[in-house]
């Protein structure tokens, strides 16, 4: 497909879809296996979110601060640990999309939209020992890419090219990540101290991805879960939490 262009291209760099950017990039970071060269990047990375316009004195400064000092004070070794402890195996806060879907059929029509999602950006879908397409690292880092892909359209004047791919991150927050994630972040922070790195992550995630869906005036299909235990809480308790949707109780 050929690019349309405007008469008067935009020239001037749209900070908000690059600070987008950097947070999704920032949160997929935080939940991948904190490998040096992961952990070193993410620190990076959350010094400039930190310093950023968009960030300072908003309401996310308090989220991305937290994260930031879980990571400084939490050794790489114990990230590693409760990392496998929480997402590896059977565990009771899956971080895979499809994991919240009990049809089998389902699943599988998930996963192929998914990959086609990918695949129409030029990102070629994770197979063998590299993360699922619905880990929930990939999805985020998915939409890091997208937010990429509008500042670039933006600076050519690519109006068709813009439109397209800020319809792709409203269809894919609407069909995909909009649905599970505030669900799973929620499950990770009664799993996970909100002051621990992942709950801390997961409280900066939450607020995120409901930023997100009221940005583009969305409303994602609610996740179906199987509750953790009786008595057990899963209301997200961080303060940047979003009002928590409403789920169906699974029998069994």
């Amino acid at each position: 497909m050929s690019a349309s262009k405007t008469s008067a291209p935009q020239r001037d760099l749209d900070q908000a879809a690059v600070w987008r950017s950097a947070m999704f990039r920032a949160l997929a970071l935080s939940f991948s296996y904190p490998e040096p060269e992961v952990a070193e990047q993410l620190a990076v990375d959350l010094g400039a979110l930190a310093s950023h316009e968009l960030t300072l004195g908003g309401a996310f400064q308090p989220a991305v601060d937290a994260l930031r000092e879980a990571l400084t004070l939490t050794p790489r070794e114990e990230l590693a640990a409760t990392h496998n402890a929480l997402f590896a195996g059977e565990v009771p806060c899956s971080p895979y999309e499809t994991e919240y879907e009990f049809d089998a059929f389902a699943k599988a029509r998930q996963l192929a939209d998914i990959a086609g999602f990918y695949r129409a950006f030029g990102l070629k879908v994770a197979t063998g020992d590299a993360a699922p397409a619905d880990f929930i690292a990939t999805e985020l880092d998915f939409l890091s890419h997208l937010a990429l892909k509008e500042v670039y359209a933006g600076l050519h004047g690519w109006d068709d090219r813009l439109a397209v791919t800020r319809e792709a991150q409203r269809s894919f927050l609407q069909d995909h990540i909009g649905n599970w994630a505030p669900l799973f972040c929620r499950t990770l922070v009664s799993l996970d101290d909100v002051d621990s790195f992942y709950g801390a992550a997961a409280c900066l995630a939450d607020a995120m991805v409901n930023a997100e869906i009221e940005r583009h005036g969305i409303s994602p299909r609610p996740a179906l879960t199987r509750r953790l235990a009786a008595g057990q809480d899963d209301t997200l308790t961080c303060p940047m939490a979003a009002p928590a949707h409403d789920e169906e109780e699974v029998p069994g």
